[in-house]
C-alpha cells in the first residue's frame, strides 16, 4: 500500500510521456489523431491491430508501431537491466577492510 503514490505518479509520467510525443507526431506529420492515440495505446498488437481495422483506420500504422516498440523494449531491457544490477551491487556491498600484509619471512 505504500507504493500506490509511485504507481500512480509514474502512470501519469508515462501518459505525459507519450501524450507529448504523440502530439508532436501529429503537427509534424499530419497524422490523424485517431491513429496515434491507438499506435501510442499500451496494449497487444493484434488487439490494437483489431481496434484500428474496427474504427476504420491505418492497420499497418499501428501494427508497425506496436512491433517497433516490443522490438526497441526487448533490445533495450537487458541492457537496462544489467546496468541497474550494476548499480544496486555497488551499492549494497560493504566497504571490505584492506588486506593486511603478512610479516616477511626468511
Amino acid at each position: 500500500m505504500n507504493f500506490i503514490g509511485a504507481a500512480f505518479g509514474s502512470f501519469a509520467v508515462a501518459v505525459a510521456i507519450s501524450a507529448l510525443f504523440a502530439a508532436l507526431l501529429i503537427s509534424v506529420l499530419s497524422l490523424r489523431a485517431a491513429e496515434v492515440m491507438i499506435a501510442f495505446a499500451p496494449g497487444s498488437v493484434d488487439a490494437m491491430m483489431l481496434l484500428a481495422l474496427a474504427l476504420n483506420l491505418d492497420p499497418v500504422y499501428v501494427g508497425a508501431h506496436h512491433l517497433t516498440r516490443i522490438f526497441f523494449v526487448s533490445l533495450t531491457m537487458p541492457l537496462v537491466a544489467r546496468r541497474t544490477a550494476r548499480s544496486l551491487k555497488i551499492r549494497s556491498e560493504p566497504a571490505k577492510p584492506p588486506l593486511k600484509q603478512p610479516p616477511f619471512q626468511d
